[in-house]
């Protein structure tokens, strides 16, 4: 049969499509012990501690607005009767300081569940903070306002986990919290009474202090409530990320950890009058997500079938042995378990060791099923490369910034070694049967003339 090669090349596109079916029904088996360590994770920060969200403090004035309203209605006669009512409304005068300070640390944790683990952190911040009340406008006629007992206004998402009793001074005195923010549009968290400040109608200047201490899962993050807003951040851990409306106007990352600040100011946030939206922040984060390391790697696999299958069907054009669609299978599939065996592997151990394990394992085992294919040579080299495939691969994953361009480096250089290597084949003659065309593993014939 003419064309002998080419009917083999589409033999292989399909032998290549067959082989990543597994591969492709891998992607649910990765979602689904995704979705197992996400309700795990939620489990442990449902009972541990959630993500924090920070607002505050907030002065609260609440007052009652008083008016007199006028309605002029028709009686059964045609005659207009004007009729006078009072109503009353509850309303809150919101100070929010002019200078807000926040330096803090967080001390990182973590907590384990089954083969599930959950970043965790200890927070230590102190704030101070000054105030500046404006006089409130005399009410207009037929207006009056009734002021209530003031109170000042700390909300923290998840309140549960604040360790201790907060340190605070407001005025130079000693000030305690109470459960509840009473600002409940806010969010939820604590409030400390202050019945000792009078009405705004004054210009006045208070400053405010505070030590706290909570714990917390995810983001740690602080809303812009002052007019000028100043927040320091460090810890030991690694690995941040900065997330929020505004990034750190400085940040120092490294081995030993981080530290980063803040400054954001009333011009640039909209938080003051919407009191939600802006907030800013950080996440401890892995360095390796197991699940995200190996759904990536596994865009990779079709390219170690193209690779493999591509230097198997060289093989049979250089040495023109033929390697049976059943062998291409079995290596094939042998590759898409790499990913399983990878998964199931760094779900128990770290990601570095369970990728040496299985790369090492499903090396092993192709080396030596084609030593007994194609001989111990060249299975030895089918092994070999499939290892230094392995070995880039990690590369690849270990440098997420660089995976492209290192990519299309290998591909470059993997097409270019195959160009090299059949630079001087006849594609044309090779594409015919020849007399000295053997299966793969099947023993050479010998003779012996009998003179």
């Amino acid at each position: 049969m003419k064309n002998k090669l080419m009917w083999k090349l589409m033999l292989v596109a399909a032998l290549v499509l067959v082989a990543w079916i597994p591969l492709g029904a891998l992607y649910s088996v990765v979602a689904e012990r995704e979705g197992y360590r996400d309700r795990a994770i939620e489990e442990i920060s449902a009972s541990y501690a959630s993500r924090q969200l920070v607002q505050g403090p907030i002065l609260v004035f609440p007052y009652i607005k008083t008016r007199k309203v006028t309605t002029v209605e028709r009686d059964g006669r045609g005659s207009l009767t004007e009729r006078s009512s009072w109503e009353r409304e509850e309303k809150e005068l919101l100070v929010f300081p002019k200078r807000l300070g926040v330096d803090g640390a967080l001390l990182p944790g973590i907590i384990h569940r089954s083969i599930y683990d959950l970043l965790i952190y200890e927070f230590g911040g102190s704030w101070e903070a000054e105030f500046e009340i404006a006089p409130v406008a005399l009410p207009k006629g037929g207006e009056s306002y009734e002021w209530r007992a003031p109170y000042l206004s700390f909300c923290v998402d998840d309140p549960r986990v604040i360790r201790g009793t907060p340190s605070a001074t407001f005025d130079g005195r000693s000030i305690s919290f109470k459960q509840g923010s009473r600002l409940t549009r806010v969010g939820p968290g604590i409030h400390a009474p202050m019945e000792q400040l009078p009405p705004p109608t004054k210009e006045a200047r208070y400053s405010f202090t505070m030590k706290l201490e909570l714990a917390g899962s995810g983001t740690l993050s602080f809303a812009p409530v002052g007019d000028t807003n100043t927040v320091r951040l460090a810890s030991r851990w690694p690995h941040p990320s900065f997330q929020g409306t505004f990034l750190p106007a400085e940040r120092e990352v490294g081995e030993e950890g981080f530290s980063a600040r803040w400054e954001i100011t009333s011009l640039n946030s909209t938080w003051q009058q919407q009191l939600e939206g802006d907030q800013f922040g950080l996440k401890l984060v892995s360095p390796v997500d197991t699940y995200t390391m190996v759904e990536r790697g596994m865009k990779y696999g079709i390219l170690f079938l193209l690779i493999t299958f591509s230097a198997f069907f060289l093989f049979e054009a250089v040495s023109r042995s033929r390697i049976h669609a059943v062998q291409y299978l079995f290596v094939g599939f042998a590759i898409a378990v790499f990913f399983l065996l990878l998964l199931a592997l760094s779900e128990q151990m770290a990601f570095g060791l369970a990728y040496l394990i299985a790369a090492g394992a499903c090396a092993l085992l192709i080396a030596t099923y084609l030593c007994a294919a194609l001989g111990v040579k060249r299975g030895l080299g089918f092994g070999g490369m499939l290892s230094l495939l392995y070995g880039a691969l990690y590369l690849l994953l270990g440098s997420e910034e660089m995976a492209l361009l290192l990519g299309a480096v290998l591909i470059f250089a993997l097409l270019a070694a195959a160009m090299l290597l059949t630079r001087k084949i006849d594609w044309y003659r090779e594409g015919t049967s020849g007399p000295g065309e053997k299966l793969a593993n099947e023993p050479a014939l010998s003779t012996s003339v009998v003179g």
